[in-house]
């Protein structure tokens, strides 16, 4: 296990400092270790996947990437290994990867599910909640669905006034 956590540590590192080759290195080898373990059906595999495919979308790998997250919700749609911050976190990786390949009307049943579990976890100004209602509306303007785009952009645009200060620069985003 410790060298399990070391690796883990050490892709973690590199991921942060941009280093993706790196990183999807040591986490291909994390899985392998999890593999040889007889640890592929634990939480510690689904979050070295998960953070294998968060890896691979930011060095642009989109196709595994998407395969991964897509596996990552299966298996915990199976046998519920992951706690619900880490669900939401797959979920919120896969519509990130569908928005980037123009996917919208796909992106945005997953889209909802994260905008109303920040919502409803978080609060409705919290950042990831605001930031994942600026998110669904773009898709729902991306799809033509104007009015209800308009609806989000409006409640996103009243909760971020209420966070921020007029010093904020952000203010006028």
């Amino acid at each position: 296990d410790t060298f399990y956590s070391l690796k883990f540590k050490l892709a973690e590192s590199f991921s942060a400092l941009g280093n993706f080759e790196s990183s999807v290195l040591l986490r291909r080898e994390e899985l392998h270790w999890l593999q040889e373990a007889g640890r592929e059906d634990s939480a510690d595999h689904c979050r070295s996947l998960l953070a294998l495919a968060e890896d691979l979308m930011f060095s642009s790998e989109l196709n595994e990437a998407e395969e991964l997250a897509r596996r990552i919700i299966s298996i915990n749609d199976k046998e519920e290994l992951l706690d619900g911050d880490e669900v939401i976190s797959a979920i919120s990786l896969l519509t990130r990867i569908l928005v980037q390949r123009g996917r919208y009307f796909e992106a945005i049943a997953s889209q909802r599910k994260v905008h109303y579990w920040f919502q409803e976890h978080n609060g409705s100004t919290d950042p990831e909640t605001l930031e994942s209602a600026n998110e669904l509306a773009i898709s729902l303007r991306e799809t033509g669905e104007l009015k209800e785009a308009d609806a989000l952009f409006r409640e996103l645009l009243s909760a971020r006034q209420q966070v921020l200060e007029p010093s904020d620069f952000d203010i006028g985003r």
